[in-house]
């Protein structure tokens, strides 16, 4: 069971408050899954009612946008896509507040927003996918903004190219009094100019995720004369750029002015590897890709929420020479699909089915089917248990990266893998509420792991393996360059972990669950001492101060990527970051100590003008105006910036 706030009531249905929808103010409904404290708390402080619903129905919907009339809503963790938000957009004008992090966004969802609600204040798209267009038209049209999270979907801790609701509570007191909120839109002529003005600077620095060295198609006789065996088609983006430009020949940005199927008709038996990004491929589509690149032997359908059984069907049948299949990103595979293509691909050496639907059935069809796979991803909300992956570790004896993240395999499962598959080089089972019996299965049998990922495997009510877990991951596997331990470690664990894995290259030891201590500077100073080849280092614990992060700074001079989250430091920290991380592109210091010692404009300043090459920077709300214009006048390679402070900073001509 996921562990959920207490504090806020589960609805059994959208019913149970349908009849006050048109007197809420601001509402939040929020997808049952495993939050931090700290989210649970800003969401409850911006909203006025807020309630945990295990599923959102288009139905419901299309109730809720009709009877709502409040000025705040929060949409989180239900798939939510364009075609909804148009109905949101167009129907409740005067929304100042918008939450849909976590949703099925896309750049025409995020262009309806920008065209109609003019009055925002405060928006979150956090963990969609807008792409440039749609963070373009957002940061062009929306000048009332003064809080914006527009984070793309993160990229996944391997390098590969592949790589259950709560029980219901009572019902919250819908006639409990509803705390004064003032969302009201700036009407002060002169301190709104100045605003626009502040966020103009802030749109200079948001640059275009396209990568200048890929040409845009204008002609389809470009693809024609083409005399190569890979072919990459590209919506503007950067996560599955950066994947694919290593491994294609040609690849090209697709305007809007080609349609899928004129594209997929250029094709030719010449193509031997296609790519297709963001272009929501269905069954026609893959009927398409069959008929015009009959001798594909690998395929990558990206972004592509729409392939389905009946897709997933016809590329099994239609193209039986494959060898690497990825089909990810929601695309709606069922375990249909999975049997289909274990029984018509059998060949396939690397298959990824990430954010399908496959459970139990379609994985043993996948293990039994597909005996020569190397790699296999079945990652996010396959519905996964024991039984599946049991049978992957019985049967796929060449399996050597095994991606299983937010399923449901528990400690049998993993026992299963640690037994059946010691050739493992690559594993992750974030997301699987492993306990410790689990966690040692792994490290007592899988040393030939290099990467490992077993972040927020807890149960609740303090049920993680902390520093247990990391002190045996520690002792039995030596050979790791990437771990992810996301729970509850401590000073113990990173010092073992520290003393142990020498060769780490990437550590993650993020969230304190269960409110343990976590890694505090005697920690960080044993990473800093001895993991001198960590260019990624990742924690969040309140026990890290100053000391610690000096520590790191002084130690890791190799980093290119810090995030130091809900830490306890200040600008002594900030400064020592500046002065010796010059590597560093990506910096994350945000939710560090509110109130006075926390990171302000003194250590601000020191990162703006000592860190010139960041791309992306997250700072806290103790950033005023004078770091906030260091930081905009200075750091002109940023692609994303987060400042949680700008609706507190009042004197604007100091940012300009």
């Amino acid at each position: 069971m996921r562990s959920t706030d207490k504090s806020i009531s589960t609805l059994v249905s959208l019913n149970e408050i349908s009849p006050e929808l048109d007197s809420f103010d601001s509402l939040a409904l929020i997808k049952p899954d495993r939050y931090h404290p700290t989210y649970i708390e800003h969401i409850q402080q911006t909203f006025t009612y807020s309630y945990y619903l295990p599923e959102l129905s288009t139905d419901e919907l299309a109730e809720l946008v009709d009877k709502y009339n409040g000025t705040a809503l929060g949409l989180i963790n239900f798939d939510i896509e364009d075609k909804e938000v148009f109905a949101i957009a167009h129907r409740l004008p005067q929304l100042t507040t918008l939450h849909l992090n976590n949703n099925n966004v896309g750049p025409n969802g995020a262009r309806a927003i920008a065209n109609n609600l003019h009055n925002l204040t405060e928006l979150n798209l956090d963990g969609n996918d807008i792409r440039a267009t749609g963070t373009r038209a957002i940061l062009n049209n929306l000048t009332n903004l003064h809080d914006i999270d527009l984070y793309r979907r993160g990229l996944p801790i391997y390098e590969s190219p592949f790589v259950e609701a709560p029980s219901s509570s009572s019902k919250q007191d819908s006639q409990r009094p509803r705390p004064a909120r003032d969302n009201a839109v700036p009407t002060d002529k002169a301190r709104r100019s100045e605003r626009e003005a502040s966020i103009q600077k802030l749109r200079a620095l948001s640059r275009s995720f396209i990568d200048t060295s890929i040409p845009t198609l204008t002609s389809l006789d470009e693809i024609r004369k083409l005399d190569t065996v890979d072919l990459a088609f590209l919506r503007p983006g950067r996560d599955f750029t950066e994947k694919v430009r290593r491994e294609f020949t040609h690849c090209f940005y697709i305007s809007d002015d080609f349609s899928t199927t004129e594209l997929l008709r250029a094709g030719s038996n010449r193509i031997r590897k296609l790519a297709v990004d963001n272009n929501q491929i269905r069954a026609d589509g893959a009927q398409a890709i069959v008929e015009n690149f009959p001798d594909l032997t690998h395929l990558y359908l990206g972004s592509n929420n729409q392939v389905g059984d009946d897709g997933a069907t016809v590329i099994a049948n239609g193209l039986p020479q494959l060898t690497t299949l990825s089909i990810e990103d929601h695309s709606r595979i069922r375990t249909e699909g999975a049997i289909a293509i274990a029984n018509g691909l059998p060949q396939l050496t690397t298959l990824s089915l990430e954010g399908s639907n496959v459970r139990d059935q379609g994985a043993v069809a996948i293990a039994t089917g597909l005996p020569q796979l190397v790699t296999l991803n079945l990652s996010v909300h396959n519905g996964i248990g024991a039984v599946g992956a049991t049978a992957i570790a019985e049967n796929l004896t060449n399996l050597t990266n095994l991606n299983l993240e937010r399923n449901r395999i528990r400690d049998e499962g993993a026992i299963a893998i640690a037994n059946g598959l010691p050739q493992l080089t690559a594993l992750n089972l974030h997301l699987n509420i492993l306990k410790i019996d689990g966690v040692r299965s792994l490290a007592g049998n899988l040393h030939n792991l290099t990467q490992l990922c077993l972040g927020e495997n807890w149960c609740g009510d303090g049920d993680t393996f902390g520093d247990e877990g990391a002190i045996a991951n520690a002792n039995g596997l030596p050979q790791l360059t990437t771990l992810d331990l996301i729970d509850d470690t401590g000073d113990s664990g990173a010092q073992a972990i520290a003393n142990n894995l020498r060769h780490l290259t990437h550590l993650d030891l993020h969230y304190s669950l269960s409110g343990s201590d976590g890694v505090g500077d005697k920690g960080a100073a044993a990473i800093a001492d001895n993991l001198r080849n960590l260019t990624h280092l990742r924690i969040h614990s309140d026990s890290l101060g100053d000391d610690g992060v000096i520590a790191i700074a002084n130690g890791l001079t190799h980093l290119d990527t810090l995030l130091l989250f809900s830490c306890n430091f200040g600008d002594a920290g900030a400064r020592a970051i500046a002065d010796n991380l010059h590597n560093l592109t990506d910096l994350y210091l945000g939710h560090n100590r509110y109130g006075s010692g926390g990171v302000g404009d003194e250590g601000a300043t020191a990162i703006a003008n000592r860190l010139p090459q960041l791309t992306e920077l997250t700072l806290g709300r103790n950033v005023g105006p004078t770091g906030t214009a260091a930081i905009l006048n200075n750091l002109d390679n940023l692609t994303y910036l987060k400042l949680n402070n700008l609706t507190e900073i009042s004197d604007f001509d100091s940012l300009l």
